[in-house]
């Protein structure tokens, strides 16, 4: 069983010092998650959650991830997305899908798996480094693509958001939830996005 569908599981009936004693186990920054307001996505399940620390503070039904599931690395066309940690590094009110907030993908793990696979030059690499070093959003023009984050569907069908995963590799909320979900989140926020 992953680390995060055994947080599913304690997250359905939280105890937080068990919450807290699965992070410290796994290696994830207990103490950091702990004391922020963070994001929690299991594809999965179909479901965002918005945690206070340790303490589900809102969930997100019926969410949908791209056509080809969740990935440990998302390549340019290939409609997965992307696991892994991220920080939001931008919010677009005016999207053409309601809204659209920007994840910082591909990461430097991101990277270095795909350089492990030999499907990333070190150039590429190089530069996706670079701009993390730096705080600026990750180079969109690598083998690992870009344009990665969460949204509403816009004009897009409910009925068909809600049956299938539809997406180029982003986590699309309906835009009522998306709506909602924006006032609760900031740039620099952390985002969790559990592969299947």
């Amino acid at each position: 069983m992953s680390l995060f569908k055994s947080l599913i599981r304690l997250l359905s009936n939280p105890r937080p010092f068990h919450v807290l004693l699965l992070l410290v186990w796994c290696g994830l920054p207990a103490a950091g998650l702990a004391a922020e307001r963070w994001l929690f996505i299991n594809a999965s399940h179909q479901t965002l959650y918005v945690m206070n620390g340790l303490q589900v503070a809102q969930r997100y039904s019926d969410i949908a991830v791209g056509r080809l599931g969740v990935k440990p690395v998302h390549f340019a066309g290939d409609t997965s997305t992307p696991a892994g940690e991220f920080r939001i590094d931008a919010i677009n009110p005016s999207s053409h899908y309601t809204l659209f907030l920007r994840l910082n993908y591909p990461t430097p793990a991101h990277a270095e798996k795909a350089r492990q696979m030999g499907r990333l030059s070190q150039a590429d690499y190089d530069r996706i480094l670079a701009a993390a070093s730096a705080g600026r959003h990750p180079p969109q023009d690598t083998a690992l693509g870009g344009a990665i984050g969460i949204h509403g569907i816009g004009r897009g069908s409910l009925e068909t958001h809600r049956k299938f995963n539809w997406t180029e590799g982003c986590v699309a909320l309906d835009n009522d939830q998306i709506r909602v979900l924006a006032e609760q989140v900031f740039v620099g926020m952390r985002v969790v996005i559990e592969a299947e």
